[in-house]
């Protein structure tokens, strides 16, 4: 079951249900509403999930929706984890650069609808400019070029990864942040510290 948040695992998934978004943009959605709803209930999630997925006239079976709403709760936990575990779903280093940068822009749209449709219902995200910031930043991740010229590669390869770790502490400090925990900050040698 762990499998299930791992990039191609959730894509082979996703492609036997036939599931339309990318597994990267299901879990962004489901991150911005855990970070924007106080309460996000297995069947709230299981109902959202149905309509971001497309799957309205062909809802997955009992089972594939088993495997489908224990990605909440591995999420959720992942999220709450003090050791900071929490990734995003996207690719790992073995896929090409332009497929990484591509799902970590889609990861970025998916949770910001996630956040946007939850209503951004904590009034901390609405009233700080650290998260307004924050926010702004994800957007511009979500819009980022994907393509890379043959010559920039070593260098887009250090920037992705830098807007990768970005995104996986910026959204842990939304998380945390609605519930008054203390978050992770990462210095400029990724290091993490709790304030």
């Amino acid at each position: 079951m762990s499998n299930i948040l791992e990039f191609s695992y959730l894509n082979d998934f996703f492609l036997n249900i036939g599931a339309v978004p990318s597994p990267s943009k299901v879990h962004g959605f489901l991150v911005g509403k855990l970070c924007g709803e106080q309460q996000y209930t297995a069947e709230a999630w299981q109902q959202d999930l149905i309509k971001f997925m497309e799957l309205e006239y062909l809802p997955p079976a009992e089972e594939e929706m088993e495997q489908l709403i224990s990605l909440k709760a591995l999420a959720e936990q992942a999220l709450g984890d003090e050791q900071l575990s929490f990734t995003p779903v996207w690719p790992d280093d073995e896929a090409s650069l332009h497929r990484r940068a591509a799902e970590t822009s889609l990861w970025c749209a998916g949770f910001l609808e996630g956040l946007s449709a939850s209503g951004l219902a904590n009034d901390t995200l609405k009233n700080t400019d650290d998260a307004e910031d924050t926010l702004r930043s994800i957007a511009q991740i979500s819009q980022m070029q994907t393509e890379f010229e043959d010559e920039d590669l070593e260098e887009a390869e250090k920037s992705l990864v830098s807007l990768q770790e970005f995104v996986r502490t910026a959204v842990l400090n939304v998380y945390l942040g609605k519930s008054g925990a203390s978050a992770p900050i990462a210095d400029e040698d990724g290091n993490h510290t709790i304030h």
